[in-house]
């Protein structure tokens, strides 16, 4: 429990700092390339405002599941804070990453999310 968001059940800042300890050794040991995405959700401080809090929260964890549909098993997908996000994609090229990234905002902006609004992403490749 010490490494997972309450909220959402995804792996919290704590873990993503050990994850990028570990990436970042085995570049340096094996060159194994990864990449990082940072997401954030567009606009949230205007859904807590309009919606409520409970209603933000409702729709982070709706949020996460559907970036975790659109991942692999060995990508690791964490809450940094608020509502940011950051994911780890191990063996994967920047033409990739650019690939998963696009798969994201897809799969976001066209998801009816519960209080009926489309919600947008700025993703950091």
């Amino acid at each position: 429990m010490a490494v997972l968001d309450t909220l959402t059940q995804l792996f919290n800042r704590l873990k993503i700092d050990q994850v990028l300890q570990i990436q970042y050794d085995r570049y340096q040991r094996y060159k194994e390339i990864f990449s990082i995405i940072i997401i954030d959700i567009d606009l949230f401080k205007e859904v807590n405002d309009t919606y409520g809090h409970n209603m933000g929260d409702e729709i982070l964890v709706e949020f996460s599941r559907i970036v975790q549909k659109t991942l692999r098993e060995v990508d690791v997908f964490g809450r940094w804070g608020g509502e940011e996000f950051v994911l780890f994609l191990p063996h994967t090229t920047q033409e990739g990453t650019m690939l998963v990234a696009q798969k994201i905002c897809n799969a976001v902006a066209n998801h009816s999310f519960p209080h009926k609004k489309t919600l947008t992403t700025s993703i950091g490749v």
